[in-house]
């Protein structure tokens, strides 16, 4: 959707011309255009790490991984209770337990959708800086 779409929107939406029914759709369009930029953005730095060392493989097969979960579905609208704690970001830190990356003013914030924190990055910095504590979060820390 272009720049002009969202103006257009977002006028309607402060005018209250739209229906619930459909800002849930639009703001359902937005979230999934946004995912798949999002996966789109991992898959290519996944492959930028190459294969020539057994380093350069891990990191990025953890990207990859990364890129996988999160393309089947590893980050879910809470519904609700989600909303009530930030409109603006439903799915932050309100349950469940997705890998969060927020960008901040010169830095990314990475913690669990649970709340645990896993320390920040520089922007310029691969994200397996927050892939493996996740990984080993969810793998060993959470009960199922």
């Amino acid at each position: 959707m272009s720049g002009a779409a969202y103006e257009e929107v977002r006028l309607l939406l402060e005018a209250n011309k739209y229906p619930p029914q459909v800002i849930g759709a639009f703001r359902a369009e937005v979230i999934a255009e946004r995912d798949a930029q999002i996966i789109a953005w991992l898959g290519k730095k996944a492959g930028e790490y190459g294969v020539s060392n057994r380093e350069n493989r891990a990191k990025a097969e953890a990207v990859g991984r990364m890129a996988d979960k999160l393309s089947r579905g590893a980050v879910r609208d809470q519904g609700k209770a989600a909303q009530e704690l930030d409109p603006e970001f439903p799915a932050t830190k309100a349950g469940g337990h997705a890998l969060v990356i927020e960008y901040g003013d010169c830095e990314m914030y990475g913690s669990c959708q649970c709340g645990k924190d896993f320390g920040t990055a520089r922007p310029d910095k691969p994200l397996d800086r927050f892939a493996g504590p996740w990984e080993r979060h969810v793998m060993t820390e959470v009960a199922r």
